[in-house]
């Protein structure tokens, strides 16, 4: 039984075969310009204004984090707390509330209305001193993102979901969170334009049995233990659509390399000029980054096709 809509995941074993064959039907032919936790150069990261602008300004994908509540909601942010540098509490919810304050805690401990009290948007993130700041940001569900896009009209555009996990040992949760997000997905009827990206691939095999028609990439670092993301021979194996490296990895033998296995490659997070350019040489597939600005001009000049704009009516 796979996922369908309206209809919970199954649960796959750890132990499942994902899959055997590429799905290169889950592809988009076109350069991805993908805006970064929504385009945090610009804006407050991860928000549905800086959703909302990257909608109005055009890119092929908005690429957002998620977490999961202590009461089972899927929420988009970054961190698996939250932050000082970032998010200041407000106040407690209910008085006497032993959980508070809330800043500090993991999300995964505090409940969606404790977490919503907490003010996420009163000064830049940290390295980003020009970040538009969206005073008094609440950290919403993704549903909320994704009906956003509906609102818009946004048929062409994608979402890159990362599903963060803290501890890779707890399959349970990996497969709590992972279903969770599925759920979402298609509840918005949003699967066959939405790409689950995560560095615990484990995340991505769950996919391939219970998502079939949702997009699989493959997040790497160079602080990989295993090293096996450094490379794209392990991705095609494993049966992935993108190699998702950090954009000091791969070289354009690598790209090369990523084309004939079938692989799309959309190295993260690319933000400096003269590296979007070189990359785009060696061939890349897309690029995600902090300033879709920045990239839409350079496509521009290029005179690449761009993305479609859906601003608010």
């Amino acid at each position: 039984m796979l996922f369908a809509a309206g209809t919970p995941p199954v649960h796959a074993t750890d132990s499942e075969d994902p899959m055997t064959d590429s799905n290169q039907s889950r592809t988009t032919d076109e350069f991805e310009l993908q805006a970064h936790r929504a385009g945090r150069g610009h804006w407050t990261e991860n928000s549905l204004h800086a959703t909302g602008r990257s909608l109005d300004t055009g890119v092929g994908a908005v690429e957002v984090d998620t977490q999961l509540t202590r009461d089972g909601v899927v929420v988009v942010w970054h961190d698996s707390t939250l932050q000082a540098d970032k998010c200041r509490d407000t106040g407690p919810v209910t008085d006497g509330d032993p959980a508070y304050p809330y800043v500090g805690d993991h999300l995964r401990d505090l409940t969606l209305e404790q977490i919503q009290s907490v003010d996420c948007g009163f000064q830049p993130a940290p390295g980003f001193p020009d970040q538009e700041v969206v005073t008094g940001h609440r950290i919403a569900p993704l549903s909320e993102f994704l009906a956003l896009a509906r609102e818009r009209g946004a048929e062409s555009m994608w979402w890159n979901i990362e599903i963060k996990i803290e501890d890779p040992s707890d399959a349970a949760e990996r497969n709590l969170h992972t279903d969770a997000v599925l759920q979402e997905v298609y509840a918005a009827g949003d699967p066959g334009r939405t790409q689950i990206q995560s560095f615990d691939w484990a995340v991505l095999d769950r996919v391939a049995v219970t998502a079939p028609e949702v997009r699989l990439g493959a997040l790497a670092t160079a602080k990989n233990p295993s090293g096996a993301g450094q490379n794209p021979q392990e991705v095609a194996r494993r049966g992935y659509d993108v190699w998702v490296p950090n954009h000091t990895i791969p070289s354009e033998d690598d790209i090369a390399e990523a084309h004939d296995l079938g692989l799309k490659v959309v190295p993260w997070t690319v933000n400096d000029a003269s590296d979007m350019q070189r990359l785009m040489d060696w061939g890349v597939d897309g690029l995600i980054t902090d300033y879709p600005w920045q990239l839409r001009e350079i496509m521009a000049q290029r005179g690449m096709s761009l993305p479609s704009r859906y601003p608010a009516v």
